[in-house]
């Protein structure tokens, strides 16, 4: 609380002499860097992830040209329109 006085001549002088007085920011800046263990579970999520990874990569690559192929033969398919008369376009038969 002395750090946050209302009057400057009751605060302390510096940055340093500030964090002086917070013991948390001092130990926290003298502790060395936390290890980061590996555990099965994390080993694990990693295989998975590169596993789906490369499936969807292997699904994609033969998926893909077969997709187009299909799509190429079926535009091919459909039949096109003929230009032959439909009833409509006759005459009805009156010489009988």
């Amino acid at each position: 609380m002395s750090g946050m006085e209302l009057k400057p001549e009751d605060r302390p002088d510096s940055v340093a002499d500030w964090l002086d007085l917070l013991p948390v920011v001092k130990s926290a800046v003298d502790m060395p860097p936390k290890s980061k263990s590996w555990n099965w579970q994390t080993i694990w999520i990693g295989v998975s992830a590169i596993a789906a990874i490369v499936g969807f990569t292997v699904a994609f690559v033969v998926g893909l040209p077969t997709v187009l192929t299909w799509y190429q033969q079926h535009q091919n398919s459909t039949p096109k329109p003929t230009n032959l008369p439909t009833g409509g376009d006759r005459l009805p038969n009156t010489t009988k």
